[in-house]
């Protein structure tokens, strides 16, 4: 596979914020369906790391969909955005036998 690095800590908050919004404009990710995961995979824990969220439920729609995740993490105050915190992601890529690796900042889900 080939790989392609995608870092989205280097933004500060209001570019981080048009470029998820662009994102999300450009493919439809359901977040109703994303935020009933988190809420699924909080039943068992307090907290959840968007790595072992992935882990736990692998992307599906690429790029976007951790976007939404992001989205959805910024979107309320359980959840939280430690930009001092690096995460590596891997995940697939939309073009066949691609990767992405992500540099994100640590994406907390929280009860």
């Amino acid at each position: 596979p080939t790989f392609e690095a995608v870092d989205l800590t280097a933004l500060d908050a209001t570019d981080l914020e048009a470029e998820l919004d662009e994102l999300a404009r450009q493919f439809f990710v359901d977040e109703a369906f994303l935020a009933d995961r988190v809420d699924l995979a909080l039943e068992a824990r307090a907290a959840i790391a968007l790595p072992d969220l992935i882990e736990l439920y692998p992307v599906t729609k690429g790029l976007p969909e951790v976007v939404a995740y992001i989205s959805l993490a910024t979107q309320s105050e359980r959840h939280s955005v430690d930009t001092s915190t690096i995460d590596w992601v891997e995940i697939a890529g939309l073009a066949k036998h691609s990767e992405l690796q992500l540099k994100l900042p640590r994406i907390v889900f929280s009860r």
